[in-house]
């Protein structure tokens, strides 16, 4: 039980640098699978997913909010 408790507490202490280095993998496969030009567009179109998404079911959507939340 301890083991867990330690795993539990390393990923509470330090999320965001897990899901940074998990989200610059994920970037960096899609880069070298599929180019520079076609990264930048799937990731233009998320952040306009997240736009839309946001204004359309949130009711609206704060930019600056939106970049200091990351």
């Amino acid at each position: 039980m301890r083991n867990n408790d330690f795993w539990l507490d390393l990923l509470a202490k330090h999320w965001g640098k897990i899901l940074g280095g998990f989200l610059g993998l994920v970037v960096g496969v899609i880069f070298l699978k599929y180019g520079f030009l076609r990264t930048v567009f799937l990731l233009l179109m998320v952040v306009g997913g997240i736009y839309l998404g946001g204004k359309r079911l949130d009711g609206s959507i704060v930019w600056r909010n939106f970049f200091k939340s990351l």
